[in-house]
């Protein structure tokens, strides 16, 4: 127990490292390059490099990842990070503003986040083992929100008075951080051998959890449409700047925030299925609201509560699965959920990037809303069946 303390802590400390840098390169990148070429497009560009990427680095670890730990997976993750970000920051240093700075950029998260988030549950699942699945949860979505709720506003602040490639070998240096504090964490071989759920019990789930898994990713999906969304909106819809876009996406981390440390709270009064369907519904429907906005206060609110949603939804139906699933079957299952949310990504992103060119960025949140929506009513069919099980 006390081995698994140490080794959560070294991991939380690791993901606010690593989820701040990844942020804020995000948020750097999307900016710069809306800044730089004024394109939508190529917004949208990066965003399918970093979905594509991502697919296909998922679908070759959906193999790999029951024959190696998820900490050696993690390590490789940021390995990955580390490599082509100063591979980006030493073209911009070298040529100047140019696509492939940009393209390196996008495929560093592709390939490493799509590494590193289905092996990290994977190990906390390994970690928090006769613990409350909700606070384990919840403590680690809470981590990860620390990191990305001041990325926003810090990278729009470092952009305008240090420049972007100061903001690359900031983030070097954060991923460099994450790097040694999970190679702190020491699992025992007896925490890997853990017992296992009988193998006709775990096909019996098998259906039910496959649908829960793509209602799972659905805000996933609508987080990623808003990355897409969000620099032409406050550039065009708001007159924003760097730093109020920066400030704006802030909000999305903070409700994260929130959720990480309400939804256990919650969770003990109210029924989950309850709370993921309110979740769904009330977000769609603030979506929208957005398109009829133009201040800058509303939209910190609204992002706020979406920031909020979809953190919860997540907690709350990982927390579930865990209880159904021994960490041995759940990273391969993990993996098998993000191909199929990464190709309703690429597909989603794709027709987003080119309508939002042709109609602008309201369009964008009637996809969005759309997409929020029909989580809500995929989760209110399946619902009934994954709680029998």
């Amino acid at each position: 127990m006390a081995n698994n303390m140490n080794n959560f802590k070294n991991f939380i400390i690791s993901d606010v490292c690593s989820q701040f840098s990844a942020g804020m390169l995000l948020a750097a990148m999307n900016w710069h390059a809306i800044q730089s070429y004024g394109s939508n497009g190529l917004i949208a560009r990066l965003t399918n490099i970093n979905l594509f990427s991502g697919f296909l680095v998922t679908l070759c670890m959906v193999k790999l990842v029951s024959k190696y730990s998820a900490k050696t997976v993690i390590i490789s993750s940021h390995l990955i990070r580390i490599f082509f970000v100063a591979l980006s920051l030493l073209i911009y240093c070298s040529f100047g503003k140019t696509y492939s700075s940009f393209y390196f950029l996008a495929l560093s998260n592709g390939l490493a986040w799509n590494i590193y988030f289905p092996a990290s549950k994977n190990l906390i699942s390994l970690l928090s083992r006769n613990l409350d699945t909700v606070y384990t949860n919840g403590i680690a979505e809470l981590s990860m929100q620390v990191g990305l709720f001041s990325a926003g506003l810090v990278s729009g602040i470092l952009y305008k008075y240090i420049g972007f490639s100061m903001i690359l070998l900031i983030g070097i240096i954060l991923f460099v951080i994450s790097l040694l504090s999970i190679l702190k964490i020491n699992i025992l071989r007896e925490d890997i051998v853990e017992e296992k759920v009988e193998d006709k019990k775990n096909l019996s789930y098998s259906w039910s959890l496959f649908l829960i898994g793509i209602v799972l990713y659905l805000p996933f999906v609508g987080s990623n449409l808003l990355n897409t969304i969000l620099p032409g909106y406050v550039l065009e819809n708001l007159g924003g700047s760097s730093v109020s876009y920066g400030v704006i996406d802030m909000f999305y981390g903070i409700g994260a925030l929130i959720a990480g440390y309400t939804i256990i709270k919650l969770s003990k009064y109210l029924k989950f299925n309850l709370l993921i369907i309110v979740l769904f519904f009330s977000s769609s429907l603030l979506t929208y609201l957005l398109i009829f906005n133009n201040s800058i206060l509303n939209s910190c609110l609204i992002v706020l509560f979406l920031g909020f949603a979809g953190p919860s939804i997540r907690t709350l139906i990982y927390s579930e699965v865990m209880k159904k699933l021994s960490s041995y079957y759940l990273g391969e299952l993990m993996f098998i959920w993000n191909i199929f949310n990464l190709a309703l990504q690429i597909l989603s992103t794709y027709l987003l990037g080119n309508i939002i060119n042709r109609s602008g960025a309201n369009i964008g949140f009637s996809i969005y809303g759309l997409i929020l929506l029909f989580g809500g009513f995929i989760y209110l069919t399946i619902m009934s069946k994954f709680e029998k099980d």
